[in-house]
C-alpha cells in the first residue's frame, strides 16, 4: 500500500513539475516575444533619431551655403573698399601735394585701383559658380560628400 502511494506521490510530484516547466516555457516564450517588440521599436526609434540628425544635417549644409555666400559678398565689398581708397589716396596724392615723387605714387594708386576692384569682381564671380555648382550638387543629391566638395573646389 506504501508503494502504491509512493507512486501516486510520485507521479503527482512529476505532473507538478511538467505543469512548472510548461508555465516556465510559456513564460520564456512571452518573454522573447516582448523582447523581441522591444527590439523592433528600439530599431525604430534609432530610424527616427537617423532621420533626425540627416534633416539637421542637411539644414546646417543649407546654413552653411548661405554663409559662404555672404561671406563672398563680404569679400567683394572689401575688395571695392580697397579700391575706392586707393583711389581717393591716388587722387589726394595727385592733387594736393606738389612733390612730383609723391604724385607719380598717387598716380599709381589710381592706376592699381581699377586693377583691384577687376580682382575683386573676377573673385566674386569664380567664388560664386562654385557655390552654385555645389548647392545644385546639394539639392540633386540630398546630400554633402566631403570628398566631392573638395574635388569641386
Amino acid at each position: 500500500m506504501t508503494e502504491t502511494k509512493v507512486s501516486i506521490k510520485d507521479r503527482l510530484d512529476y505532473e507538478s513539475i511538467q505543469n512548472q516547466l510548461a508555465y516556465q516555457r510559456t513564460d520564456m516564450s512571452t518573454s522573447r516575444t516582448e523582447m523581441a517588440q522591444e527590439r523592433t521599436e528600439m530599431a525604430q526609434e534609432r530610424t527616427e533619431m537617423a532621420q533626425e540628425r540627416t534633416e539637421m544635417a542637411q539644414f546646417r549644409t543649407e546654413l552653411a551655403i548661405e554663409r559662404t555666400s555672404l561671406s563672398n559678398s563680404q569679400t567683394f565689398l572689401a575688395y571695392f573698399r580697397s579700391a575706392i581708397a586707393a583711389f581717393a589716396a591716388g587722387i589726394g596724392m595727385f592733387e594736393f601735394v606738389s612733390q612730383p615723387f609723391i604724385m607719380k605714387i598717387g598716380i599709381v594708386f589710381m592706376a592699381v585701383a581699377p586693377v583691384v576692384l577687376i580682382v575683386g569682381i573676377a573673385h566674386f564671380f569664380i567664388v560664386k559658380k562654385k557655390i552654385d555648382k555645389w548647392e545644385a550638387d546639394e539639392l540633386h543629391n540630398g546630400s554633402h560628400d566631403s570628398s566631392q566638395g573638395k574635388s569641386n573646389e
